[in-house]
């Protein structure tokens, strides 16, 4: 009976502490820029609460407990503590901040909401926007359990994102604002225009002199007697034609 016992409570341990790793921060775009979940907290112990990688903006999360507890925060790459009692650079009992390698860092600090049963109520804050990646623990004094609410602005894939949508409709204003075949086919105003005639293989020069008394804001006209065409019939196969001016 007791073997049964150690195999079920080994089954149950086992099962809790999938569903802790399960429980994590989720930066994606399917939360709408919030998010929460719940932890558990051991006694004289810290567990991993989850991971605020680089590029998330406008960082706020809330931990949530009846517990006494303390949040702790790390610099994932260097372990340095940022967040932690006592050797941490933000470790007071009260709200405080600090610059953490460009990034600015806000605490509540220990004391939590600052009321007799609210040590298990502490937030931190990043308004900027996280330049590497930081971990979040949760200290507990006591076993139990945590909520955490948590907010965010925005990330560089969003930011990226927009980025390339303006882009694309830059790209595709540029695009619908070429002119069409059928546009260059007639031509811009004032241009000389060869027409070819395949069936009779000639080839129709097509012109006009205009003439105006201002050349930045005057109207050009067409002079009388100005449009000309000339044909020109094609011998062989293969010409090149060119329009030369005379000397």
């Amino acid at each position: 009976m007791r073997s049964s016992f150690c195999v079920l409570f080994i089954f149950a341990t086992l099962l809790l502490a999938q569903t802790h790793a399960e429980a994590d921060f989720d930066w994606g775009w399917g939360s709408g820029f919030a998010g929460s979940f719940s932890t558990q907290t051991e006694q004289q112990a810290a567990v991993v609460v989850g991971e605020i990688p680089a590029g998330i903006s406008g960082v706020e999360i809330k931990l949530v407990s009846t517990n006494d507890l303390d949040i702790q925060l790390y610099d994932k790459e260097t372990n340095t503590a940022i967040i932690a009692w006592p050797n941490g650079i933000l470790n007071g009992p009260v709200r405080q901040s600090a610059d953490y390698q460009g990034v600015t860092i806000e605490y509540s600090g220990y004391n939590g909401d600052q009321t007799p049963t609210g040590r298990g109520n502490e937030y931190i804050k990043i308004p900027d926007t996280t330049n590497r990646p930081l971990i979040m623990k949760a200290f507990g004094y006591t076993a139990g359990s945590a909520v955490v609410n948590y907010t965010w602005t925005g990330c560089e894939g969003t930011i990226r994102i927009a980025e390339l949508e303006a882009l694309l409709a830059q790209v595709t204003a540029e695009r619908d604002a070429r002119p069409t075949l059928e546009e260059l086919v007639d031509a811009r105003a004032g241009s000389i225009v060869l027409v070819a005639d395949r069936e009779n293989n000639e080839v129709t020069l097509s012109f006009k002199v205009e003439e105006t008394e201002n050349l930045t804001q005057g109207t050009w006209t067409t002079v009388q007697g100005g449009e000309l065409s000339l044909q020109v019939t094609l011998a062989g196969d293969k010409r090149f034609m060119r329009i030369a001016l005379s000397e």
